[in-house]
């Protein structure tokens, strides 16, 4: 038992130091000037620090600051649309009853399968008919749109487990569905909200 534990400790630490090798190596390259890249090894300290200049290059040269901007933008707008008309979705799919409700909820659920490549081609097909191919616009619907439907499974399974009997009660109130779905629904359902907006921000900003 105790060889199988430090087996699994030897494991761990081996896949971690494979995983933060990468991280420790940009971290140092940084540091370093061209030359000293070409001429020292990855793993030493430079003695003297050229990070400064180097985020200052990069800046100029890359554009970044711009980039940069940009992927928050996206990132965050993207998120957040996604996750408000997924949660507009799932609501009706988790507690209305009407005919089609589970081949909507299937559709989705096949969106998540897909691959991004599969269905990346009719999205420039699409956005060249309404002329809003090489636009902001179009790549943030394009973003938007791919974000939705891991976010409707999300926040559906989640709302399958808040009761019935608060939406009965809330109807019984004079409440409307919009009411229910504003004033009841989004409140109880701010943990998977969030868990989606963090996968969808993640996501996009990869």
């Amino acid at each position: 038992m105790r060889v199988g534990r430090i087996l699994i400790y030897l494991f761990l630490i081996f896949f971690i130091f494979i995983w933060i090798m990468p991280l420790v190596s940009l971290v140092l390259t940084s540091l370093k000037s061209e030359q000293q890249i070409l001429y020292l090894p990855f793993w030493s300290l430079p003695s003297k620090v050229y990070f400064v200049e180097n985020v200052l290059l990069a800046m100029e040269t890359g554009n970044l600051g711009r980039a940069f901007i940009n992927t928050i933008f996206y990132s965050l707008s993207s998120a957040c649309a996604g996750v408000f008309l997924a949660s507009m979705i799932a609501f009706p799919i988790a507690k209305m009853n009407f005919k089609g409700k589970n081949l909507i909820f299937y559709l989705a659920l096949i969106g998540t399968f897909l691959p991004f490549q599969m269905y990346l081609l009719p999205h420039v097909h699409i956005l060249r008919i309404f002329k809003l191919y090489d636009t902001w616009i179009g790549l943030w619907l394009v973003y938007t749109a791919i974000v939705i439907p891991f976010a409707i499974l999300v926040i559906r399974n989640y709302m399958l487990t808040i009761p019935d009997s608060i939406i009965d009660a809330a109807k019984l109130d004079g409440c409307s569905y919009i009411g229910i779905y504003g004033r009841i629904m989004l409140p109880l359902t701010v943990p998977a909200l969030t868990v989606a907006f963090l996968f969808q921000f993640i996501w996009v900003w990869n």
